[in-house]
């Protein structure tokens, strides 16, 4: 499936991660400045395109539209992303090699970026950096330390600015904590979200990521409150997002068919789902096949009907995933499992051929 809704459908310009850059203030002082047009991508309804974005923080991001010299303001609980139109070359270089999964340019050209005279420069590429460290991560678990210390520092540097994306760094350290499996760490970090200092959803995003932590320990039952808890969210993407985790507790604990249940109604065509599509929506729905696959795996028993469909299940989310990402691996990684236990060698080589072409450096592709 690669639905294109409202989120996606945009320029080829917009570039595809979080990243906020500042308008240098240079451009004041030089003369008349050449004022580009930025995209706010709201978390729910239309987003403002071909706006100029003046400030952002993690309580409000501020605008002007073309033609009206009043700046207005939306709430940044309602903006999940901001793409721009102007920024360093540095950090466009940056974005695009972070884009591609070459963590090791990236990270070359967001470190040179920090040092950035405009200091709203330098901080987003702190925040990048850590971001490109921890994707790093994801195929060298070395580089862990190195994702935590950028996002610290960011976190550090980025707090008395009230720096739009901080929140979004405090889940990324969180995260970079689950994934070196010091969940002590992990829990700890999110203080600063729980309290509702830098707004409601920061709370709810807590708490999803708390019941992440508990999933990774295999907590299920605690972790399946939580899941349950954020289900209600008003925030589609969080409310999806905590539905999966729900599944993938019941999985945890052997409860196949229901969590086939439980993703039945996310994974269907309706035109409410169409309608309320969020932002990440693709890499949801594939994780939610790849779970979907795991239960009907689960539930099995050997039965080569049933595992033929749990391998149309990764199939189904390998088509939805980005190519070449760790969501994508991870389905062909599935399936291929499937194919060595029905003794289909043909079709298990032909997708370890596709790992190898595709994701060279994923940690679902090892021996």
């Amino acid at each position: 499936m690669q639905r294109v809704n409202v989120h996606q459908r945009r320029r080829l310009r917009a570039v595809p991660h979080l990243l906020f850059v500042a308008i240098p203030l240079g451009v004041f002082l030089l003369g008349a400045p050449v004022l580009r047009a930025d995209d706010i991508i709201r978390t729910t309804g239309d987003p403002y395109e071909s706006v100029t974005v003046t400030g952002a923080t993690w309580e409000s991001v501020t605008y002007r539209k073309e033609g009206i010299s009043s700046r207005q303001n939306v709430p940044a609980d309602d903006v999940e992303d901001i793409r721009w139109t102007s920024e360093s070359s540095t950090l466009s270089r940056g974005r695009g090699a972070l884009a591609a999964g070459e963590f090791s340019r990236a990270v070359s050209a967001f470190r040179a970026a920090t040092t950035d005279l405009n200091a709203l420069h330098a901080l987003n590429a702190q925040f990048m950096l850590g971001l490109s460290e921890s994707g790093w991560a994801s195929t060298d678990p070395s580089h862990l330390s190195a994702a935590v210390t950028a996002l610290q520092t960011y976190v550090q540097t980025g707090k008395p600015a009230k720096h739009f994306y901080v929140p979004h760094a405090i889940l990324a350290l969180s995260d970079a904590h689950i994934r070196a499996r010091d969940f002590s760490k992990a829990t700890q970090v999110l203080g600063d979200l729980t309290g509702g200092q830098m707004g409601r959803k920061w709370v709810e995003a807590a708490n999803l990521k708390k019941a992440q932590a508990l999933l990774a320990q295999e907590k299920y039952a605690e972790a399946r409150d939580i899941f349950r808890d954020v289900q209600g969210s008003t925030n589609p993407g969080f409310a999806l997002e905590a539905r999966i985790g729900y599944a993938q507790c019941q999985v945890g604990q052997k409860q196949f068919p229901g969590a086939v249940e439980t993703l039945g109604e996310f994974l269907g065509e309706g035109r409410n789902e169409k309608n309320t599509s969020p932002p990440r929506y693709g890499e949801l729905r594939a994780r939610a096949w790849i779970v979907y696959g795991q239960a009907e795996e689960g539930g099995a028993l050997g039965d080569r009907e049933k595992l033929q469909w749990a391998a149309i299940r990764y199939h189904r989310a390998a088509s939805v995933g980005v190519a070449g990402g760790d969501v994508f691996a991870e389905a062909l990684f599935r399936a291929k499992g499937i194919y060595q236990q029905l003794g289909q060698t043909d079709r298990a080589e032909i997708l370890t051929q596709k790992l190898n072409q595709l994701c060279p450096s994923s940690a679902w592709n090892r021996p």
